[in-house]
């Protein structure tokens, strides 16, 4: 009896292994049919568009362009700055952008996927915000116009893919070019840390309409490295120029043919999301379509547009210029009767006075601080604007009431973040762009009535002086950058000692700043020395940090909660 009922066990115990089995097996199966669904859904269809005309690659001789074959589109190195000259329709601007920038966009492309890695470690982590963003941005492709997929899927075809990505070239590129759109929901984000300014009339010294403008990313060396000046010449469109990196279709910054000017800021407001197409094609848009500021607004009013964001317009012919602050529906215009306009993060328009999260914004990022520095310089300078004036004001490195900060301090309007620099006089047609690093290189000149009205005449444009750091002082900045940076990366692999060793290296190389102290606090109290974190937050303290979110954390912490 006995061995009947064991032979029993033995065969109902295997049956329901099997079934377990069996079961895993269908509820895997299962992920995988749900998943490679998801991916399907949400995958982005490169539009189809007719065979364009074979080109290739003409290299001439040293100083000269590099050509295509059957193309007027260029590029070349110009003293310091990549120079592109793009001409056709929408897919042969695309296929041309993709063959001149062919090994530039090989090495961004591994560059953004470090930094990717850098900022989210791990492979499920990774994994998990890239399909949030999938799914959070699915309907990207259908916003966007439809010239730019046409594009963008002709400069995809040009890609030379050299390592594995989980996404391809088209479905990358489009979220690439809506990076303002994924950030938008990040406290700190890199692209929240812009200033601009505009000065005209009386308080500049011809009269001249001129601008100011720094473009801050921190997105690391090659962006600072690779400024480009991008020329597009589309059939049937105002030429304009943009001011970027090699790989970017769209436009943060920018100026077209007719003097009309325009620079995006991210910004924060109480308005709900909704899908939409990247703002960088707006400003794209109303380069190539407007001759005007109402022309601009018009354009900007009818854009399918999600998120908040806020404009510097201005237009060199008519010196006139002013600020587009959209949040959702709203699309407020600010002027002002001083003659000088200035912008940094957060909107000023009076019906934004109770959106509370524009004023939480305000206080809580670095923009408020910013703005009022640039108040400062503006609204104290004695004499009239000149562009070596601007271009000292976009380099200034101190804080409100000339408080002296550690350089790459957030709360400076020169925080050693800054991808671009610029300076125009757009009514006579001249452009700056600052060779680097960052704002201290030289501001090389570009004449824009050659670029984008081919005037015949030769004009000798002066070039704006650099003003550089001291060799020691910049290089122990950069160190310390990069101390913090292996702590990190330590830190994700578990190695605790070496990665706390490395922050405190970045601490002693950089004293004063307040990033690095706050980095070694955040990490000891992580990894549970309680005693030392509050002594590294004591310190951070002191150091006037930039972020008040910061400053509640390490005052919570400190108060033992």
């Amino acid at each position: 009896m006995r061995l009947l009922l064991d032979r029993y066990n033995r065969g109902a115990g295997r049956k329901t292994v099997q079934r377990v089995l069996l079961g895993c097996v269908v509820l895997l199966a299962l992920l995988v049919v749900c998943y490679a669904t998801f991916r399907a859904v949400t995958r982005f269809s490169p539009p189809r568009s007719s065979a364009l005309a074979k080109v290739s690659v003409l290299h001439r001789a040293a100083g000269q362009p590099i050509a295509l074959n059957g193309s007027q589109s260029t590029l070349r190195r110009d003293r310091g700055i990549w120079l592109i000259e793009l001409h056709g329709d929408p897919a042969s601007l695309g296929r041309d952008h993709g063959l001149l920038v062919q090994r530039q966009a090989d090495r961004f492309e591994q560059h953004m996927k470090r930094l990717l890695e850098r900022h989210a470690p791990g492979w499920l982590r990774r994994f998990i915000a890239g399909n949030v963003v999938r799914w959070r941005y699915r309907h990207l492709d259908e916003a966007t116009p439809e010239e730019r997929q046409i594009e963008l899927a002709a400069l995809a075809g040009q890609y030379i893919d050299s390592e594995d990505y989980l996404e391809e070239p088209f479905q990358r590129l489009l979220y690439y070019h809506a990076l303002y759109e994924v950030s938008r929901d990040m406290a700190d984000s890199p692209l929240l840390a812009c200033t601009s300014f505009a000065a005209w009339g009386k308080a500049t010294q011809s009269g001249a309409l001129l601008v100011g403008r720094n473009f801050d990313f921190d997105g690391g060396e090659p962006f600072d490295r690779d400024k480009a000046l991008i020329i597009f010449r589309q059939t049937g469109k105002i030429p304009f120029a943009s001011v970027a990196w090699p790989t970017m279709t769209g436009v943060v910054t920018g100026v077209n043919a007719h003097g009309i000017f325009v620079a995006i800021h991210a910004a924060k407001s109480d308005a709900k999301l909704s899908p939409g197409a990247p703002v960088v094609f707006l400003l794209r848009k109303i380069l190539a379509e407007a001759r005007s500021l109402d022309d601009a607004r018009r354009i900007a009013k009818a854009y399918p547009l999600s998120g908040t964001q806020a404009l510097l317009l201005a237009d060199g012919q008519r010196k006139q210029a002013g600020v587009l602050e959209i949040a959702g529906e709203r699309q407020m215009w600010r002027t002002s009767e001083r003659q000088y306009l200035l912008l940094t993060n957060h909107l000023r328009h009076a019906r934004f006075r109770s959106d509370a999260t524009n004023d939480r914004h305000r206080r809580y990022s670095t923009s408020g601080a910013r703005y009022q520095r640039l108040e400062e310089l503006v609204k104290g300078r004695q004499q009239p604007f000149d562009p070596p004036a601007i271009a000292q004001i976009l380099r200034d490195r101190r804080g409100a009431g000339n408080r002296q900060l550690p350089l790459g301090h957030a709360s400076a309007i020169n925080a050693l973040g800054t991808t671009h620099s610029v300076v125009l006089d757009l009514s006579a047609m001249v452009l700056w762009v600052s060779r680097g690093p960052h704002t201290q290189g030289v501001y090389v000149p570009f004449d824009l009535r050659r670029l984008l009205l081919d005037a015949p005449e030769v004009r000798s444009l002066a070039s704006l002086p650099a003003q550089p750091l001291a060799l020691q002082e910049l290089s122990l900045h950069r160190w310390a950058t990069e101390q913090r940076q292996h702590a990190e990366r330590l830190l994700a692999l578990s190695e605790v000692e070496g990665a706390i060793d490395h922050a405190r290296r970045a601490c002693q190389l950089a004293p004063q700043s307040p990033q690095m102290a706050l980095h070694l606090a955040d990490l000891l109290y992580g990894v549970g020395r309680t005693a030392q974190a509050r002594d590294a937050y004591r310190r951070f303290l002191g150091l006037h940090p930039p972020y008040l979110a910061d400053v509640e954390r390490a005052q919570s912490r400190l108060a033992g909660h």
